[in-house]
């Protein structure tokens, strides 16, 4: 299932005397926490960061390696919100070069793990995915209909037409049985569903 940041997360990791300063944060945190970070943090050497996020209905993804050798910080950093199936939150890591030469894979490897740390530490909470319903309700149903939908929780839209009423209802998958064994082809018509 499809998961958010929903509280920060903070964790220190040190590999070679080098610092790697990670936090997970909510999407919509991002930008004042890099500019906060930036200004807090003025002798760090690299900030690198990803984030994903949805933008209508689309997942979008960014991601920088702020001076690390190309592919070997916002890569891997992206990488592990992608597995985790975050599809909103950020991860910033602080990194303080310690004197001693990573090489490519060691910068990998310890963005990687910074990363994994931060979002350890994080509150992070699972999306409800929905299932979008056209469905058509007599007027004699209608009240009805939408007296349990709303006992249900489920969201749904109204179009009144000449005939009866357009619902665009949305059911949370987990919910999709239940929806469908309370409402039966003999109370509303299905014109199709996502």
């Amino acid at each position: 299932m499809a998961c958010r940041v929903a509280g920060e997360g903070e964790a220190l990791y040190e590999i070679k005397r080098s610092k790697f300063h990670s936090f997970a944060v909510p999407v919509a945190a991002f930008d004042e926490k890099l500019a906060w970070l930036r200004k807090t943090h003025p002798k760090a050497r690299h900030f690198v960061w990803a984030y994903r996020r949805i933008e209508n209905d689309v997942p979008f993804e960014k991601q920088s390696d702020d001076g690390e050798p190309a592919g070997t910080g916002g890569r891997p950093t992206l990488n592990v919100l992608q597995k985790q199936n975050i599809v909103e939150g950020a991860i910033i890591t602080v990194r303080y070069f310690g004197g001693i030469k990573l090489g490519a894979s060691g910068l990998v490897k310890a963005y990687t793990k910074a990363a994994v740390l931060a979002l350890g530490s994080a509150d992070v909470e699972t999306i409800e995915e929905y299932e979008k319903f056209l469905c058509g309700v007599a007027f004699g149903e209608h009240a009805r209909v939408v007296h349990i939908l709303k006992k249900m929780g489920f969201g749904y839209k109204e179009i009144f037409l000449d005939d009866g009423v357009k619902l665009e209802i949305d059911v949370p998958v987990s919910g999709k049985e239940t929806f469908l064994s309370r409402f039966g082809s003999n109370i509303l018509r299905f014109e199709g569903g996502s």
